[in-house]
């Protein structure tokens, strides 16, 4: 049976809520202070049932948020449906809303598919409870893809985001002071998903090599880097022209973020890195071309003058 709040706990109120918190972790203006919720208004919070999302919620509800809870049973496991019950049992322990749904994930890609139904089905506003330490997973996952300033600045501190700069043991306490029982996903123990290894391996090995916890080190990075992207960006940003000498009289840095940019405003999605190289390589070396790019795009270069266009009009 899965309980998250065991069955006749009595009902918690805002009240209570912040003086637990305050008197067994930290002061709720203090905690605030660490995180990026809303000082006001509504706030709805994606909750599976494990501690992140547990914790994140009750944050938000100790503040006096007006909380709603939104929760997916993907039927992935067993006992998924189980675990969405437990999930509406307690959000009516803290009497707010709670909307559950039900959906079928594919088999070919779990991870993507899932992240779609969430946007199908929840407010285009939820907030997740991503941790620091899923932060520095992130980090390292893109690296490994060969990702540039962009991939390795990481998820951005927000209202969607509020808790990354909490621990995972932050929010394993936070429910431990709140005497709840997180879900726990058996799958996260696996080693068949790559980030399941980087957790359990990879930032173990960083940190014993290191002499010391490498997450903090790692979100700092993808900090310094996030800044240095969001200032590439105010940059290009201002470059509105189609000619191609002027174009190219931008730094490389910039002129990609221009061209990533304009085409991805047509076709929905940014284009690769080996893409943009291509397009610039093209733009100094031809006076003319058409080169057909990934999203059905086309660039063309006519007397100087560089435009897109889409196949699918």
């Amino acid at each position: 049976m899965v309980e998250i709040v065991s069955k006749g706990t009595k009902r918690l109120s805002v009240g209570s809520a912040r003086a637990l918190l305050s008197i067994n972790y930290e002061a709720i203006d203090k905690l605030l202070n660490r995180c990026h919720f809303p000082s006001e208004g509504s706030f709805h919070a994606a909750v599976s049932g494990g501690s992140d999302s547990l914790a994140m919620t009750m944050i938000a509800y100790s503040a006096g948020l007006e909380v709603e809870i939104w929760n997916l049973d993907h039927q992935i496991r067993p006992t998924s449906s189980a675990e969405s019950a437990a999930v509406k049992d307690f959000g009516d322990w803290l009497g707010i809303p709670v909307h559950c749904f039900k959906a079928s994930v594919s088999d070919r890609n779990v991870e993507a598919s899932a992240r779609n139904l969430r946007k199908r089905f929840f407010p285009s506003n939820i907030s997740t409870g991503h941790t620091m330490d899923d932060q520095a997973e992130t980090f390292i996952l893109n690296m490994m893809r060969g990702s540039g300033i962009d991939g390795l600045s990481g998820m951005r501190p927000s209202a969607e985001k509020p808790i990354l700069n909490l621990r995972k043991k932050d929010t394993l306490k936070i429910c431990e002071i709140f005497t709840l029982n997180p879900v726990e996903d058996e799958s996260n123990k696996s080693d068949k998903y790559r980030r399941n290894r980087v957790r359990m391996e990879v930032i173990p090995l960083l940190s014993e090599i290191s002499g010391r916890d490498v997450v903090p080190v790692i979100s700092r990075s993808a900090s310094i880097l996030r800044s240095d992207a969001d200032f590439l960006f105010a940059l290009s940003d201002n470059v509105d022209t189609a000619c191609v000498s002027e174009l190219l009289s931008y730094g490389e840095p910039v002129l990609a973020r221009v061209l990533r940019k304009r085409i991805k405003a047509i076709s929905g999605y940014p284009p690769s890195a080996r893409s943009i190289d291509k397009l610039l390589a093209y733009m100094r070396e031809k006076r003319s071309f058409a080169l057909q790019m990934e999203g059905k795009v086309v660039a063309r270069v006519r007397k100087g003058m560089l435009s897109f266009e889409s196949l699918d009009v």
